[in-house]
């Protein structure tokens, strides 16, 4: 089996790179505030956790600009340009991209069978119930024409199922209880964890839409795609990133309330996590 190979420019906090490279896909840094507001097919709620915001820099294009001339996928929309998933504009993170067609058929097609390997670390309000749990609410998605897209818990939604593997309790910088969650996702449906975890009385810190205003010691919703595993052929895609700056000057501001959220703590306040 082939390895991953890792780029060897550090990720930038607020432009995309290529981070992992294999011969069929490629793990890439999404800063946020970037949109990847691109569209697979009918079934997409099945696949991707991403929300569909169109203001702001377009994921696609800097892939036109940097990518296109090496792999013309990033110029076929029809094809999502390349992009196996999506992610929410203001979430940062690892977002799979194939060079090519049959890159792009096999990571779609693993991402239908559940192979691809997708983490999250989020802050959310109060001391959410130390793990391990998982959170197995359906969820249905709702449009209308006064707001954007949307989730809500419904017994006439899809299946949907978030593993909460390790939480921490802090304390914020006004004595606010917060926790600190590491997350596995299992389905991937738009704006999954934002609403499992506001479901459980738990919004995530920044999160407007569905918790509470955000506080001004947090820049934006904290949401990060800390890890992409996928193996495809005789190659192992194995995407690790820690938190980007603005989210490791909130993790700063944080208070451990015992030894084992302390170590919580410093594991994703580490650049060289151990997955």
């Amino acid at each position: 089996m082939q390895p991953s190979v890792e780029s060897r420019s550090n990720h930038p906090s607020s432009r995309p790179s290529v981070f992992i490279r294999t011969p069929l896909l490629y793990a890439l840094w999404k800063p946020a505030g970037w949109t990847v507001s691109v569209s697979h097919d009918a079934t997409e709620d099945d696949y991707s956790e991403g929300g569909t915001e169109t203001t702001g820099p377009a994921l696609q294009d800097w892939l036109g600009h940097e990518l296109g001339e090496q792999c013309p996928i990033a110029y076929d929309y029809q094809s999502a340009h390349g992009l196996i998933h999506r992610l929410d504009q203001y979430t940062s993170g690892a977002i799979l991209w194939a060079t090519g067609y049959e890159g792009y058929c096999a990571g779609r097609l693993h991402l239908a069978a559940r192979r691809v390997q997708k983490e999250y670390v989020c802050l959310c309000h109060g001391w959410f119930p130390q793990g391990p749990k998982l959170i197995q609410k359906p969820l249905l998605k709702v449009t209308s024409p006064q707001c954007a897209p949307r989730s809500v818990i419904s017994p006439a939604g899809q299946r949907a199922c978030t593993e909460i593997k390790r939480v921490g309790h802090l304390l914020g910088p006004g004595r606010q209880r917060v926790s600190l969650i590491w997350v596995q996702l299992h389905t991937g449906h738009l704006h999954q964890i934002r609403v499992h975890l506001s479901n459980e009385g738990h919004p995530l810190v920044g999160d407007e839409v569905y918790g509470h205003r955000s506080p001004d010691w947090c820049p934006r919703t904290f949401l990060h795609a800390c890890r992409l595993k996928v193996e495809i052929g005789d190659s192992l895609l194995d995407a690790k990133m820690p938190p980007p700056a603005e989210l490791q000057a909130v993790l700063d501001e944080l208070a451990p309330m015992c030894s084992e959220s302390r170590s919580a703590l410093l594991f994703w306040q580490s650049k060289a996590q151990r997955f």
